[in-house]
């Protein structure tokens, strides 16, 4: 089980993308990019999520949905300096580093959309 996470054009809801595929991992990923602005995080970090999502909201990451892009780079910010650096070689290991290292990720591709908004599914 997992979050997809896409940012989409803030007036036709359609996927927004880029003309250069970027490389942009999380717990599924396009071998050789995706010029689309997804990515796909494992739920078994949704633990740190909530607790450093939750001064925007109970549902952890799910507090980006439907927000700008822009306004929300801050909140992912702060949640990535919230968490510690134990990174583990296996991805789906629930640690607060692997928690971390999907949300630099997931700003690396706010950076790439900032005129979008968030749809999270899962």
């Amino acid at each position: 089980m997992s979050y997809d996470i896409t940012i989409v054009d803030k007036d036709t809801k359609e996927p927004i993308f880029i003309e250069t595929p970027h490389g942009i991992r999380g717990g599924t990923h396009a071998i050789d990019g995706t010029k689309e602005l997804w990515m796909n995080i494992t739920y078994n970090y949704a633990p740190f999520f909530r607790e450093v999502f939750k001064d925007y909201g109970e549902g952890g990451i799910h507090c980006l949905n439907g927000m700008p892009v822009a306004e929300t780079m801050k909140w992912i910010d702060e949640a990535i300096r919230k968490l510690k650096d134990d990174v583990s070689y296996n991805y789906w290991e629930p640690t607060e580093g692997n928690a971390k290292a999907s949300l630099i990720c997931l700003y690396r591709l706010a950076e790439l959309g900032k005129d979008g908004i968030w749809e999270i599914d899962g």
